[in-house]
């Protein structure tokens, strides 16, 4: 019986490893938009994009998949003097072909431009902010601003040069399942030794 027990407690315990490591090395894809957008100056300039970005949370090595004809334009890594200007003379990467990919490989700020210089300007441009998986946790409460520090400002958007990010894709996707493949895995092996 002691056998059986520690074949148990060794079994749960890689099961538990195993799910962990998945869940932090498991890199989302994210098409470009979501469901609602897409990259289509119909929607750019509506504020679509921008507004996929600032509700979606981006993890190091997620992938972008921009799906459009790849053909008629080209997406370009550019830095934020270029995002900013839509000047697409000095790209850091070029982006091309039906279901374009490009992987966040480092945290920080990543900007994206049509390569058309008239769709840039009319919206079709897109900035993430990666996060770092040190900065996945909830932060604490931040102090209260006084009335004059509270209200917001016409420029408060462009002065840090990317937008706000909230928690709803990437490696968090990939924690919750972990813990419920490891739960149906407990779940089984205690069923299965207790019979």
């Amino acid at each position: 019986m002691a056998l059986v027990s520690r074949n148990v407690v060794s079994l749960v315990t890689l099961l538990l490893l195993f799910s962990v490591f998945f869940s932090f090395s498991e890199a989302g894809m994210l098409t470009v938009g979501g469901k609602k957008c897409s990259w289509k100056l119909s929607f750019s300039s509506t504020g679509c994009l921008k507004n996929w970005t600032e509700t979606s949370r981006f993890a190091v090595n997620d992938t972008l998949v921009w799906e459009f004809d790849g053909e008629a334009d080209k997406v370009l890594e550019v830095d934020e003097a270029g995002y900013k200007s839509c000047n697409n003379s000095k790209p850091i990467r070029s982006i091309s072909g039906p279901n374009a990919k490009a992987v966040l490989g480092q945290s920080g700020p990543h900007y994206f431009i049509s390569a058309t210089e008239e769709n840039c300007k009319k919206g079709q441009k897109l900035a993430v902010v990666v996060v770092s998986e040190k900065h996945w946790r909830k932060p604490a409460a931040a102090p209260a601003l006084s009335p004059a520090a509270s209200a917001p400002s016409p420029a408060a958007e462009t002065q840090n040069g990317g937008p706000a990010v909230a928690p709803t894709t990437g490696a968090a996707v990939g924690l919750k399942r972990s813990l419920v493949i490891m739960g149906l895995g407990e779940g089984f092996l205690l069923g299965f030794f207790l019979v």
